[in-house]
């Protein structure tokens, strides 16, 4: 197989419909063709890993992870950077309102010597004030107490190099908050801003109760990491006891805790 130099990871949840848009979108902005996409089915109800199968079938550089139920977001792109063999990884939701059209500047930046590109998200006008304002508060609230400077608007669109990556995934625990871990790591960044862009299909996942909730459940773990010790042992904890990789689709009347499609690695 082609040596990989991206690696396009894309947590997804009852997403059937925007599935196809989104890989045609990604094979249509990619400046160059050695990437791989990696599609994680993070428990869902519809037919989107159906969906997920006929594109590994179509095309080699797609992979898919299907999870037995919905074990969250964090976790799923946690599986997606085990699996990704790019030289630069770029993570980004499946929904489309996160621009792939700003996937080229992100590398652009990167050739550059930038190790992790972060998109910031700039919120139109037509958003909620009670929700901007939360917003703010919280990530003003999180930069002071942890001494770590997350900006606003930073959500998990975004890009980083392979050494990042790696130095990531040393990072086993279970409750996990990616954008605070890799703030910390301190490896050299850039910001890109973006204007989101509507959904099309099917629904957010988030609501302005679980996007509070989440906030508040990752805030206190992520701190008593930081004020104490940085738990960094490799494999303290495995999220996936089992894995299965097929060259193949795999049924998920299969799958146990997950199943991974795919050519062969």
């Amino acid at each position: 197989m082609p040596e990989v130099t991206y690696s396009i990871i894309i947590p997804v949840l009852n997403e059937e419909r925007n599935i196809l848009p989104m890989y045609e979108k990604l094979v249509e902005v990619m400046p160059e063709k050695n990437f791989e996409i990696i599609f994680v089915d993070d428990g869902s109800r519809d037919s989107t890993f159906a969906e997920i199968e006929r594109l590994v079938a179509r095309d080699h550089r797609v992979k898919g992870i299907s999870f037995s139920r919905n074990f969250g977001h964090q976790i799923a792109l946690t599986a997606g950077y085990d699996l990704a063999m790019g030289s630069a990884v770029i993570c980004l939701d499946g929904d489309l309102q996160q621009p792939p059209d700003l996937i080229p500047q992100m590398i652009d930046k990167w050739k550059e010597g930038y190790d992790i590109v972060f998109a910031i998200r700039e919120d139109p006008k037509e958003v909620p004030l009670f929700k901007r304002v939360t917003s703010k508060l919280y990530y003003k609230l999180f930069n002071t107490l942890s001494k770590i400077e997350i900006p606003p608007g930073a959500a998990d669109f975004r890009l980083m190099d392979r050494k990042v990556v790696d130095a990531l995934k040393m990072f086993r625990e279970r409750n996990r908050f990616l954008r605070g871990m890799i703030g910390w790591m301190g490896f050299k960044s850039y910001l890109l801003r973006y204007k989101p862009h509507e959904r099309k299909h099917g629904k957010s996942k988030y609501s302005l109760k679980k996007c509070s909730v989440w906030r508040w459940m990752v805030f206190s773990p992520f701190l008593r990491i930081l004020l104490n010790f940085p738990a960094y042992s490799e494999g303290l904890f495995r999220y996936l006891p089992s894995l299965t990789l097929s060259t193949h689709c795999t049924p998920r009347s299969n799958s146990k805790l997950l199943s991974l499609v795919g050519h062969p690695l």
